[in-house]
């Protein structure tokens, strides 16, 4: 690999692939726009599509926390699942405040019904395991954490 070269493919990768310069400044993927589908069905995710999701950054980043808690809780690390435990509670801090507002919606949308709900068991579940992590439990902290992530998603719901 020559590092000289400009970033990007070469004149010669380009023909390879037919990409040309002048392409659309609408596209940002090499491939055509998914048609509209049946939204009861399954598919795939193409790549770059996940980022035209509108769920706000910290609802993912709670959600990552809480699966290195369930891993910390299969290990038995106890420092780690302290800390990680600690920034899953500030991340729902923040991100807590943005839920009520949407869920104060749920009139004029009867599909946020379960948002208060999810942001009650929510809190419940994240004392809960602060109190299974203090008592090193591996088996309550891996659950907790389940259930917590099971949350977060039915949260994610209520941002589409």
């Amino acid at each position: 690999m020559d590092l000289r070269q400009p970033y990007g493919p070469t004149e010669s990768a380009m023909r390879f692939t037919g990409d040309s310069r002048s392409s659309h400044a609408d596209t940002t993927a090499p491939w055509p726009p998914l048609p509209a589908e049946d939204p009861s069905s399954f598919r795939w995710l193409q790549p770059g599509e996940l980022l035209s999701i509108p769920v706000p950054t910290t609802a993912l980043q709670l959600d990552a926390l809480l699966r290195h808690l369930e891993i910390d809780g299969e290990f038995g690390d106890w420092r780690s699942a302290t800390i990680h435990l600690a920034q899953a509670r500030a991340t729902w801090a923040r991100l807590q405040p943005a839920l009520s507002s949407r869920a104060g919606e749920g009139r004029a949308r009867p599909y946020l019904k379960g948002a208060r709900k999810a942001a009650r068991e929510m809190t419940e579940v994240l004392q809960r395991a602060a109190e299974a992590v203090r008592a090193t439990s591996r088996d309550e902290v891996i659950a907790l954490a389940k259930a917590a992530i099971a949350q977060v998603e039915t949260i994610e719901r209520v941002f589409e």
